[in-house]
């Protein structure tokens, strides 16, 4: 094993590993929980980052001889999530791969989110708030915009009717046992005050079901990335090249069809 060997392995496993946590983070978060939410932004943007800066590393090797890019070549990215997204769905359909890019507007928004997120727009809205920051009103909180952009359009393609008068029924039978004994201060995700036993219950009962659609776009963008990594890989290995190891070991995890994308809860490179 070659010192950029050990690298390029380790690179792409904290890059794997990172989407594994951030799409783990995803469903366990909501109002009452919302670090999970920056723990999900964190992951998230720094294992589509780096997996898609070892694709374009891998990539340029490929062509040129088993060298890799100077530093420049893949800093002059820095930390724009759909510029680099886009280098991977070229290098994709140069090798006729099966994924591209997902390109709903779902999949947009959460690149667009995540994407400022990485450059340091939202990163730190809560402490630039706090001090008054300049511009910091301009922008908004990435809860909030993931709340409003992501979850908000979920619900509204696969929120049914029977869906909505099942949890408002459900919401209001509890609020009729308990709500007169219950004391209820929360804010939800887009700051909207949850006063009441029935709306906390019923924002609970809207987030629960979109979850498992918002694991799966954010997983159809991961896959994205290791299919076109694993196919890299065994290119690579067909050329000898001694600095690239088999890099579906590290992305393997991802590459299932939809509907275990969707039903999986739990991610981990490690996990079985």
């Amino acid at each position: 094993m070659t010192e950029n060997w050990v690298a390029l392995a380790r690179e792409s496993a904290l890059a794997a590993e990172h989407m594994a946590i951030g799409v783990t983070a995803l469903g366990k978060a909501d109002y009452a929980k919302n670090a999970y939410y920056g723990q999900a932004f964190f992951a998230l943007s720094t294992g589509f980052e780096r997996s898609a800066k070892s694709v374009l590393a891998v990539d340029y090797a490929i062509r040129h001889s088993g060298q890799f890019p100077p530093h420049s070549e893949i800093r002059k990215y820095h930390h724009d999530l759909g510029k680099l997204l886009q280098e991977v769905d070229k290098i994709a359909g140069q090798l006729n791969n099966q994924y591209r890019l997902p390109n709903a507007p779902v999949h947009s928004r959460i690149i667009a989110i995540l994407s400022e997120f990485a450059n340091n727009i939202t990163r730190y809205y809560n402490i630039e708030l706090l001090t008054n920051a300049p511009h910091v009103h301009s922008r908004t909180d990435p809860i909030q915009r993931w709340h409003d952009e992501v979850i908000a359009l979920v619900l509204d393609q696969h929120y049914r009717p029977q869906h909505r008068e099942r949890d408002e029924k459900r919401a209001r039978a509890a609020d009729d046992l308990l709500g007169s004994h219950s004391l209820v201060m929360l804010t939800s995700e887009n700051k909207r005050s949850l006063d009441s036993l029935y709306e906390s219950l019923l924002q609970s009962a809207r987030l629960e079901f979109a979850k498992p659609y918002v694991r799966l776009y954010a997983l159809q963008i991961a896959r994205f990335i290791g299919e076109v990594a694993s196919e890299l890989g065994r290119v690579a290995q067909s050329q000898r090249i001694s600095d690239i190891p088999a890099l579906s070991e590290f992305y393997a995890i991802f590459g299932g069809p939809d509907r275990f994308l969707k039903s999986r809860k739990t991610w981990s490179i490690y996990a079985p």
